[in-house]
């Protein structure tokens, strides 16, 4: 209870500061001209932007609910840059913004973010001081909706990009495994990808699985910046 209420209170405070202290029509003239830079995914004007800005991991986390799946997609690709830059001067603010992502994620809250896991994975990729005191809460949310796609997205994330989290989500197996008999296709192709990622011992050719429709799941690619559609099969 104590550890949920410090995540209410971090959030509040994070909403004050955006809403009290800046005039609704300058948040949307931030908002736009960050929208304008993820389009044209211009990471180096994203950098110069947030090192201006007070407050750039607010301003891009609003833009995880835009209508644009591309948009949000690299919204949470330049949260994790950003936090990046954040933190080589004060980790403390990456640290209340991840807590701020898991208030976002209580019904509580008031503000549900669908793609908050995904913008916590992407911050401890680029962050991985962070992943021992975070990395472990995401599996709590792999049955939990409407963060079951995100989560098993960011666990994919961190399993191919610190190999720390590998010893970490190897106990998921089991429920990675039940996932592959899951009616969203998102959910078993995602929970596929980390399945192929950890290349475990008990994840070998002695496993059955399901025959597959061939049906389409979104997937972001990092090197081209583009939003593919790959079938799970």
């Amino acid at each position: 209870m104590h550890y949920i209420e410090s995540l209410r209170t971090d959030y509040i405070k994070s909403m004050e500061i955006l809403h009290g202290r800046s005039s609704l029509s300058s948040t949307a003239t931030r908002k736009s001209k960050v929208r304008e830079i993820l389009i044209d995914r211009d990471f180096k004007a994203l950098s110069r932007w947030a090192t201006r800005d007070r407050a750039p991991l607010r301003i891009l986390t609003m833009l995880l609910f835009d209508d644009d799946p591309l948009v949000h997609w690299r919204a949470v690709e330049g949260i994790g840059k950003t936090a990046l830059q954040e933190a080589l001067d004060n980790p403390e603010k990456v640290r209340k913004q991840i807590r701020n992502y898991l208030w976002m994620m209580n019904d509580e809250s008031g503000a549900l973010c669908h793609r908050a896991p995904e913008a916590i994975g992407e911050i401890l990729a680029n962050v991985p001081e962070f992943l021992p005191e975070f990395g472990r809460i995401l599996p709590n949310f792999l049955w939990e909706e409407p963060f079951e796609r995100g989560t098993r997205w960011a666990m994919y994330r961190l399993v191919t990009t610190q190999l720390e989290s590998m010893e970490m989500y190897e106990r998921c197996i089991g429920d990675l495994l039940k996932s592959l008999e899951n009616e969203d296709d998102i959910i078993r192709g995602y929970s596929m990808l980390i399945l192929g990622a950890l290349d475990d011992d008990e994840v070998g050719p002695d496993i059955e699985f399901p025959e597959f429709k061939p049906a389409k799941v979104p997937y972001y690619d990092y090197h081209s910046g583009e939003l593919k559609e790959v079938t799970v099969a």
